[in-house]
């Protein structure tokens, strides 16, 4: 089905290519659609808990290890230019990030990009996050 779909990438394993046309082809057929952990019901995000580091990232004014990511379009609504930089948030994920990835190898995690839904396949262990 993904294949079929244009996913960019390995639909098995859910790894994407390092082809970013493909990529930016793909991804306009699904941004209209809910993210697959958000409760359609209550409107919350059922992994919130083990949210990864985009999820933490999108909606405030963040630079993230030097980069300024775009905030959500509807935080901010009413303040200036100047506010938004006042609340803006500074992470650095290099040195933590290198620890948390060694330990996602160690544990047999396979290293490349995916998206959310294959993330997601499989289930967390809170105990060990």
């Amino acid at each position: 089905m993904l294949r079929q779909l244009g996913y960019p990438g390995d639909a098995s394993s859910g790894l994407l290519t390092e082809n970013l046309a493909d990529e930016v082809l793909f991804e306009p057929r699904f941004q209209t659609l809910p993210c697959p952990a958000l409760d359609l019901e209550s409107g919350r995000c059922e992994l919130y808990a083990y949210r990864p580091s985009a999820c933490r990232t999108y909606g405030p004014a963040v630079r993230l290890d030097g980069a300024e990511l775009p905030h959500c379009p509807l935080n901010y609504t009413d303040a200036t230019p100047e506010q938004i930089e006042e609340f803006r948030v500074d992470i650095d994920t290099r040195e933590s990030g290198e620890a948390v990835f060694a330990e996602f190898i160690g544990r047999g995690g396979s290293p490349g990009r995916t998206v959310i839904a294959f993330a997601l396949k499989e289930p967390l262990d809170p105990v060990s996050i």
